[in-house]
């Protein structure tokens, strides 16, 4: 039987009221426990970071997947339910990071039950067709409304108490998707003026979208820049195409407010560099607040090199950035529980000291209970003051 969004508006208004009595009795407040990570302190323990992108993935059956991508009621109280119910600490405020911006400018998106939505075709498949394209109105255009909507609810409800991260496509992603991989590959060695000229429209679509997404957010939206990743591109594309534009949306993105940025959705490729220790600082200039690393570069694995995560968390440490240890939804899926605990606790012992360091899971369909339980029950226990080196 179908669940109206009137009963999904009261369920998540008695969520926020669970939520409210519960936080009384924890030594820190959620919010405070982000805080104190994101200014570079040690909280009393590792923040909870479940994320998630289909209902079924926490047992939600009255959300389908369309709905949970179109729906921002329903979205939200899939969010509400990871928090409350499973003890999230950092919900997402964005569902789809890489077709929100892509649709509105023309683009068909496509949603697939249990699968993220995609783009069926590129949106510029000749060149001249970008001058017909018009920078969008966040308020009125596509699903930019349901983005903001999201927020507001969050704002209403559990807002006062949890930490919840918003988030648009960077430039060079959204240039990659608008024009094609392959596409796009090409006109970087035969036209590359069209490329800047693209990357430049890209900007300014990313940053109006940004500013109305800082407007009913407390932090700078984070830039979900895959494509910009190694092996996707080489670093010498990466210096000519994606440095100066990321860099230009990033302070764009400045909060007003707040005087802080965004954080860059930059998490794998740097071990393919000559030198993945300068390519970071490279990064780390660029003014962002937080970068995250993925599993398979700290393990050396799926075709990456193996990095020490220690030294990894020295140089954004210095540089005043959070790092973000990603769990690749595959570990969620199929490892013990034991190695999931021996992994956060040995993530947290390398690179927990000083704070400025959140270890998050994806949460897959069809993750096992107990794999969730034994993350949430080994970021529990990874209390501060660090006491002793781990192993990667």
């Amino acid at each position: 039987m179908a669940v109206s969004n009137r009963e999904l508006e009261y369920r998540i208004e008695m969520l926020t009221g669970k939520m409210a009595l519960e936080i009384k009795n924890q030594p820190l407040e959620p919010n405070e426990r982000n805080k104190k990570v994101w200014s570079l302190q040690e909280p009393d323990r590792l923040v909870k970071g479940l994320s998630f992108f289909d209902p079924s993935s926490i047992g939600i059956k009255e959300v389908s997947t369309h709905e949970y991508y179109t729906d921002p009621i329903r979205m939200y109280y899939c969010q509400a339910v990871g928090v409350v119910e499973l003890g999230n600490e950092v919900p997402l405020m964005y569902s789809d990071g890489y077709t929100i911006e892509a649709e509105v400018l023309g683009g068909e998106v496509i949603f697939p039950e249990k699968a993220a939505p995609a783009l069926k075709k590129p949106v510029i498949e000749k060149k001249r067709d970008l001058s017909k394209l018009i920078i969008p109105n966040p308020y009125n255009d596509g699903r930019m409304p349901y983005v903001i909507e999201l927020n507001k609810i969050h704002n209403q409800n559990l807002g006062n108490f949890i930490f919840a991260p918003t988030s648009c496509i960077g430039p060079f992603s959204l240039a990659v998707i608008l024009r094609g991989y392959q596409n796009i590959f090409f006109d970087m060695k035969n036209d590359p003026l069209f490329v800047h000229e693209l990357l430049d429209f890209c900007c300014k679509v990313v940053v109006k979208f940004g500013k109305a997404l800082q407007t009913v957010n407390k932090v700078s939206p984070t830039l979900q820049e895959a494509w910009s990743c190694l092996p996707n591109i080489s670093p010498q594309i990466f210096y000519e195409f994606c440095l100066p534009y990321i860099t230009r949306c990033i302070e764009a993105l400045r909060h007003p407010e707040t005087g802080k940025t965004g954080s860059l959705f930059y998490g794998w490729g740097s071990s393919l560099t000559k030198d993945w220790k300068e390519f970071l600082r490279t990064l780390c200039a660029m003014g962002i607040s937080g970068i995250p690393i993925s599993e398979e570069e700290i393990k050396g694995i799926g075709g990456y090199k193996k990095i020490d995560l220690g030294e990894f968390k020295e140089i954004t440490y210095s540089r005043g950035i959070t790092l973000m240890a990603l769990i690749h939804p595959s570990t969620m899926l199929r490892e013990t529980p034991e190695e999931i605990e021996r992994l956060v606790k040995g993530w947290f012992a390398k690179a927990g000291k000083g704070g400025g360091f959140v270890i998050s899971a994806s949460l897959p369909v069809d993750a096992p209970e107990k794999n969730v339980k034994a993350y949430l029950k080994a970021i529990d226990e990874s209390k501060y003051p660090v006491q002793e080196k781990g192993e990667e």
